[in-house]
């Protein structure tokens, strides 16, 4: 078995004590770089830019937060539609701001 499948296994037990679910995504889901707002997906994001702009609807991301933010919605998207998602391509969705 992987060390990653081992891992996962280890999250599956201690979210069932806690009564949650997990649900693993695509490793490879522009989790940072994808705006939380509009679904806009930057070509390039270097890990030592901690924030970032949209430069298609002018939201302002700490990668951090977008990034939890993004993987709910795809941890999400798993439970709803029982499948995974890629990440890839834009996707319609409603930004409070």
């Amino acid at each position: 078995m992987q060390a990653g499948a081992n891992s996962f296994a280890s999250w599956n037990t201690k979210g069932g004590w806690a009564g949650r679910q997990v649900v693993a995504i695509d490793r490879w889901y522009p989790r940072s770089k994808r705006c939380s707002c509009c679904g806009h997906i930057l070509g390039r994001l270097p890990l030592e830019v901690r924030s970032w702009t949209c430069p298609e609807c002018a939201t302002e991301h700490d990668r951090d937060v977008n990034a939890a933010i993004n993987i709910k919605a795809a941890g999400l998207a798993v439970l709803a539609l029982g499948e995974n998602v890629s990440g890839m391509g834009q996707v319609s969705v409603s930004c409070p701001r």
